[in-house]
């Protein structure tokens, strides 16, 4: 269970598949996927009460948050404990919070949308996070995050795709505008 939890350091891109791992694992061995989320949980608290600005202590916050995004993509955690830690930085909506609270949204985000159970509260945590965007000072960074955040749960709607005209159209204007137009 502990090399579950020994993710190499800024290599995010490895946590999907330690999640799924640890899903694995648990459906054969319950214990190891509670384990796992009890030191996720654990390490996620202890990492939101300290209030490190250093960039060192950034990479270990969001590095934690995406692991308990993904932990809970794989149904190993309950979507309340991810509700319950976005509402918690969203209150203290500053700093290192918004960072961890970007890579909430932009890695369970959309999941937490599409699940009956958290869509309402989804929705009003994601009005409540652009509301505090728009509310707050924030550096270019971390605008951009949050709006990289919100547009994975949110795409923006497709473009308006071209309106075909009928076959017999598309002959009357090439008659016109190319046969007729060029020299004669």
């Amino acid at each position: 269970m502990r090399a579950l939890m020994d993710v190499p350091r800024g290599n995010l891109q490895l946590l999907p598949y330690y999640s799924r791992v640890a899903a694995t694992i648990s459906q054969a061995y319950p214990e190891v996927g509670a384990g796992v989320l009890s030191a996720v949980e654990a390490e996620f608290d202890a990492l939101a009460a300290k209030k490190d600005l250093t960039r060192a202590g950034e990479e270990p916050r969001l590095r934690v948050a995406r692991y308990l995004a993904e932990l809970i993509k794989f149904r190993l955690a309950p979507p309340s404990a991810l509700l319950l830690r976005l509402k918690m930085l969203l209150d203290d909506f500053s700093g290192p919070a918004v960072d961890a609270a970007a890579a909430l949204v932009e890695s369970a985000g959309r999941f937490l949308l599409k699940l009956p159970e958290s869509r309402v509260r989804m929705e009003n945590l994601l009005s409540v996070m652009m509301r505090l965007r728009n509310a707050r000072n924030l550096d270019s960074r971390q605008t951009n995050a949050v709006d990289n955040a919100y547009f994975a749960c949110r795409p923006p709607d497709k473009a308006t795709q071209r309106r075909r005209r009928p076959p017999l159209q598309e002959y009357i204007r090439h008659l016109v505008f190319e046969v007729l137009g060029d020299g004669s």
